[in-house]
């Protein structure tokens, strides 16, 4: 199991699933990180880039209608933790740190973190 599943609903969202997944890359400490990412609408290409980086899942769920397909991220999600993001979020340089740091500081936390 990892420590954090990052995970992402989308529906024909491609650049913002794109641009998402680099800036994370780019940006955050993704050590002991999965990426994954449910989508309901089954792009082809959606599939091909998130299959082509290292600790990243593509589910299709295209039976899954609406904000409901939120809820297979949590069902299929390897992590400890889990960060659920729109497929169009950027965060700011050190925010996976700092959660990271959070659950270190609290390990026995229940608390739903949310917000900008």
């Amino acid at each position: 199991m990892v420590a954090l599943t990052i995970g992402m609903a989308t529906y024909d969202d491609y650049d913002g699933v794109y641009f998402t997944i680099q800036a994370l890359r780019l940006y955050q400490d993704l050590t002991n990180t999965e990426i994954l990412v449910v989508d309901n609408f089954g792009c082809d290409e959606t599939e091909k880039f998130v299959r082509s980086v290292p600790n990243a899942r593509y589910l299709r769920a295209t039976e899954v209608v609406g904000t409901a397909v939120r809820d297979l991220v949590f069902r299929h999600a390897r992590g400890d933790a889990v960060l659920c993001v729109d497929s169009h979020i950027l965060f700011p340089p050190g925010t996976i740190a700092r959660l990271r740091d959070y659950y270190a500081t609290h390990p026995e936390t229940w608390d739903l973190l949310q917000g900008p």
